[in-house]
């Protein structure tokens, strides 16, 4: 068995892991006793980076993994968004040059792309002007909460 069919006969074992860790970290609010376990924890910053890194190269979960160290940090709306936005543009770059490297270049159809950007964008203004400037800080952060809560749940169940 290769190293490839491996990674995907037994990668429902790191979704299950993942799954339950949002939703741990969903709940330290609710349940302070978590707060602390997960604040212990996230003392480690260093080795969850590279975890979440491992992680996201063989799942993709990196991003809830990101998602989740981010509300740990009782950042601001804005300071979490942006926070955010830096690490998915760091991931990006790397993947792209990673692919850069890796793939045949005949393979690349740069007008699929460029829709993917153009829907990505039209989807960051909607949802700016109709939903991210109209909701506070504490509404935020339950959002947040809720968002993480529901991933988990997610991860855990499919």
């Amino acid at each position: 068995m290769d190293i490839v069919s491996i990674i995907i006969t037994y990668s429902y074992i790191l979704y299950t892991y993942v799954g339950c860790f949002l939703i741990i970290v969903s709940l330290q609010t609710q349940l302070p006793i978590i707060g602390k376990i997960i604040n212990k924890i996230m003392k480690y910053e260093s080795i969850y980076l590279i975890i979440m890194g491992l992680i996201h190269g063989l799942t993709n979960l990196g991003g809830s993994l990101l998602t989740a160290i981010i509300y740990n940090k009782n950042l601001s709306k804005d300071k979490s968004r942006a926070t955010i936005a830096v690490c998915y543009l760091t991931f990006a770059l790397f993947q792209i040059i990673i692919l850069f490297f890796l793939i045949d270049k005949s393979d690349i159809i740069f007008f699929d792309y460029v829709i993917y950007w153009l829907v990505g964008a039209g989807i960051f203004i909607i949802i700016e002007k109709q939903f991210y400037e109209k909701v506070d800080n504490q509404k935020y952060l339950m959002l947040y909460q809720i968002f993480l809560l529901v991933s988990g749940l997610l991860l855990v169940t499919f």
